[in-house]
């Protein structure tokens, strides 16, 4: 059993050829192992904001040090390499 992430990036929703291809893709995928997980995230209409300050500073603190503050600032960034990580498969969709 294998955890596939659907990725996609296009900011142009159900117009875009990128989302339908990956779409058909994990279906077919999803249909061939059964067992196998899926997870997704749309960073086109969910982006993912910039690096900034605070996301240096909690990046350069040890995890036990950090305040609430800098442990809110580097949270989705933890979450996203924990989700990346926990797959198996990648399935991105990238506009041209």
């Amino acid at each position: 059993m294998a955890h596939l992430l659907h990725l996609d990036s296009s900011p142009r929703g159900e117009r875009s050829h990128s989302r339908r291809m990956t779409r058909e893709f994990v279906e077919q995928w999803k249909q061939a192992h059964p067992l196998d997980t899926v997870s997704y995230r749309d960073v086109g209409r969910n982006p993912i904001p910039p690096v900034d300050e605070p996301w240096i500073a909690a990046a350069y603190t040890p995890p036990a040090q950090r305040s609430p503050e800098l442990q809110e600032a580097i949270r989705l960034s933890d979450q996203l390499i924990d989700e990346f990580l926990a797959a198996d498969i990648y399935v991105m969709g990238i506009p041209m």
